[in-house]
């Protein structure tokens, strides 16, 4: 049997970084916009990406590469970029399928909680054979404000007709997690190489953690 905390009878699962390995994407967009507009990706132009909302993204890609495009077009080609991935080729995290089935034959209720838009995460999900397991999906469109809240993960809970302290909330990246913290959820943090670097922080504050679905959680 898996372990699964006593006092908790659902779990809420991030999506990206969490049950997909997708946390890579929006490098490769990057890349592969780039690439079609005749220039090279470099690091330094990807970490100056990393303090830009995605609006502010756009205006300095054209500017510093001089393209004769606007903001729209730029956010335009990079979703097309992005729903391509979400809808052939993103896959699920290893053993991610088996893991949610085993905690249904457990009796426990499932849930996503995302902030990808439904036309990312309904292929993603359909393809990679995850969707079939989750009992409930709350994402932007329910909850724009994503999770600088705990609102997206307490109406989450709601919907399983659960309190935050019966349902474990899967994160993998720190600040997800620290919020769904503040609303009383327990938290399990999980690895993913994209926020490696937090990840021995988050295993010191978070109640469990979870390397691989294969392992399962620990604590």
């Amino acid at each position: 049997m898996t372990f699964f905390p006593e006092s908790c009878r659902g779990a809420i699962f991030d999506m990206d970084g969490t049950l997909l390995d997708s946390m890579h994407i929006w490098e490769q967009v990057d890349i592969d916009f780039l690439a079609a507009h005749g220039e090279i990706f470099t690091k330094d132009y990807g970490d100056d990406l990393k303090t830009l909302d995605l609006r502010q993204s756009a205006v300095y890609t054209i500017r510093r590469f001089g393209f004769d495009l606007t903001p729209a077009q730029v956010i335009a080609e990079w979703d097309a970029l992005a729903l391509a991935r979400y809808e052939n080729d993103l896959p699920a995290k290893p053993y991610a399928a088996a893991y949610l089935q085993t905690l249904r034959e457990q009796g426990i209720r499932l849930a996503l909680a995302t902030v990808a838009p439904e036309r990312y995460y309904m292929p993603a999900l359909e393809r990679t054979g995850l969707l079939p397991y989750l009992d409930v999906i709350i994402g932007p469109e329910d909850f724009p404000a994503g999770k600088n809240s705990p609102e997206l993960f307490v109406h989450t809970a709601s919907c399983m007709d659960l309190k935050p302290e019966e349902c474990l909330v899967y994160e993998d990246t720190l600040g997800a997690a620290e919020t769904a913290a503040k609303g009383g959820f327990p938290v399990c943090a999980v690895y993913d190489p994209a926020s490696g670097a937090d990840y021995a922080r988050m295993r010191d504050i978070f109640p469990y953690y979870l390397t691989d679905f294969h392992t399962g959680v620990q604590y």
